[in-house]
């Protein structure tokens, strides 16, 4: 099982990495191997996942790793042909 993964601050992010991967509104950016999410509230900008092509989770805090849905209520990423892993 797998931990879920909080997002961190996008801004922030970008500071550490020269390699970064641009956001969907063009103005936050994350380091390489990484993923923009959505922050909430919605328009707070984007925040990053510490995994490339992962899954955002409709609580726009967590996300789960490429491959997987998320399961908030039960804070587990769940594979989509396997049971669950845990969220990180």
């Amino acid at each position: 099982m797998k931990p879920l993964l909080l997002i961190f601050a996008a801004a922030m992010a970008a500071a550490y990495d020269a390699e970064t991967v641009q956001c969907q509104d063009k103005e936050f950016t994350c380091p390489d191997r990484n993923t923009c999410c959505p922050l909430s509230p919605p328009n707070e900008g984007y925040g990053c996942c510490p995994m490339p092509n992962a899954v955002c989770c409709e609580d726009r805090i967590h996300c789960c790793p490429h491959g997987t849905v998320c399961d908030v209520k039960q804070g587990r990423c769940k594979d989509k042909t396997l049971d669950m892993v845990r969220i990180i």
